[in-house]
């Protein structure tokens, strides 16, 4: 009887212990410099890697050396980044990624401390920026030796926790770009001779349709055809060659394996889907149609002749941001009606494209979680027609917000730091719902 008495009063402590531990280990880790992320904004300072609270408290440099790009996890604990390689283009607001190079790339903690290498040790190697699988768990990334170009790139999977590439894995059979599931856990590749594939990394994968284009456009300006894993859903977009130069986008059901045509399209540059997988964004020379992926009609037309332009669904889906070579426009998706315009002083130069420039999805997103907010770099330039907050000490370039409501932007931007920043990024993206940037 004793020691049953012994035995509950043991059990009775446990909650009471554990609930100590736990609060002793979040103190010691707040003394460590533990930060819980969310709402931190990730930039670049120079060549280094710095992050900010949204009311621009606590900034501070998590990578010191060489870095050329960074892009948040899905849950905003973790920074993938390249680093090793001359800082790329300088400008604030460029709508291309920094250009592929000898490089490494390396995962690190919202926290600090030392971050973890992910490629191999072998050197010599160029490399793209690196973009995450919705559930954060995988990354995706283009290796090849300098000088022979795309024809000899080979995309790698690999685990954001394994150094030094134990546990990378060359994605088999991908002639553009791959795309992984959701999940991680499969990978779906558009093979030499147009089928599309679907199954693990390193095995050739279980054919699901025929006849994908590789690369879409004319001689000289094309871009790479690509598949995208439909948001919420277990379906794939592929496109094939329709008539008269057309390109028709079909949605490939991988539950049921009907496929049907979604749209046909005349000049088709690329296409993303919206956050909750109704609608496509389709970009053609001209601008960009809003299709829906159940509709017969385009529910909206946006021009835009910057054919780098880079637009950015809020994750609710309630906002579009489009940047491009003159500013950016901020568009609301319930009427597409610009509620919010930033015009550059002069316009950005962009660096021409052709048939074997790197190309690859938009790894990081501008908006806040909450879609509340997003952030932007700057020079010199107008917000509404009024110069923005003046970066402080004679900085060259000032790193902003702007909040937005349910309908309208609010207020003029906030000057959150000063200095020589580029390339601000908020929250994660879904690959598929970004459209691709050339690397300049």
């Amino acid at each position: 009887m004793h020691r049953m008495f012994q035995a509950a009063r043991r059990h009775a402590r446990t909650p009471l212990c554990l609930a100590l531990l736990t609060a002793l280990g979040l103190v010691l880790l707040a003394g460590c410099g533990f930060h819980p992320g969310g709402q931190q904004i990730a930039y670049l300072r120079g060549d280094q890697l710095w992050v900010v609270n949204s009311d621009g408290s606590d900034a501070r440099q998590l990578a010191p050396r060489q870095i050329l790009s960074a892009a948040w996890s899905p849950d905003h604990h973790e920074l993938v980044f390249r680093y090793g390689a001359p800082a790329g283009e300088t400008f604030p607001g460029a709508t291309w990624a920094p250009a592929e190079s000898v490089s490494e790339l390396g995962v690190t903690s919202i926290s600090g401390g030392t971050p973890t290498q992910i490629t191999p040790a072998a050197r010599g190697l160029a490399r793209s920026d690196a973009w995450w699988d919705p559930q954060g768990n995988r990354l995706l990334y283009r290796e090849y030796t300098p000088g022979a170009g795309m024809i000899a790139a080979v995309y790698i999977e690999s685990q954001n926790d394994q150094p030094v590439g134990i546990a990378r894995k060359v994605v088999v059979g991908a002639a553009s770009l791959p795309t992984l599931s959701p999940d991680g856990s499969q990978v779906a590749v558009i093979d030499p001779l147009g089928a599309v594939r679907v199954g693990p990394a390193t095995q050739l994968g279980a054919v699901v349709a025929q006849g994908a284009l590789i690369r879409l456009g004319a001689a000289g300006t094309s871009l790479p055809a690509r598949l995208l894993w439909q948001p919420g859903h277990d379906a794939l977009v592929y496109l094939t060659q329709g008539s008269n130069d057309a390109t028709t986008l079909n949605l490939l059901d991988l539950s049921s394996h009907k496929s049907r045509v979604i749209a046909s399209v005349t000049g088709l540059r690329d296409a993303a889907f919206s956050p909750d997988g109704s609608l496509l964004l389709l970009a053609s020379p001209t601008g960009y149609l809003v299709w829906p992926v159940n509709g017969q009609t385009p529910r909206a037309s946006i021009p835009e002749a910057d054919p780098l332009a880079q637009p950015s669904w809020s994750p609710d889906g309630r906002w579009l941001l489009l940047e491009d070579h003159t500013g950016a426009r901020l568009i609301r998706t319930s009427d597409w009606s610009v509620q919010g315009a930033l015009a550059y002083a002069s316009p950005l130069a962009e660096p021409a494209t052709n048939d074997t420039t790197p190309w690859r999805p938009a790894a990081s997103s501008p908006w806040s979680s909450d879609s509340a907010a997003f952030t932007f770099a700057s020079a010199a330039a107008t917000w509404q027609g009024k110069p923005l907050p003046t970066p402080t000490g004679g900085a060259s370039a000032g790193l902003y917000i702007e909040q937005v409501t349910q309908s309208a932007a609010h207020g003029a931007p906030t000057l959150l730091a000063s200095g020589p920043i580029t390339a601000p990024g908020w929250s994660y993206p879904d690959p598929s719902t970004t459209l691709l940037m050339a690397a300049g």
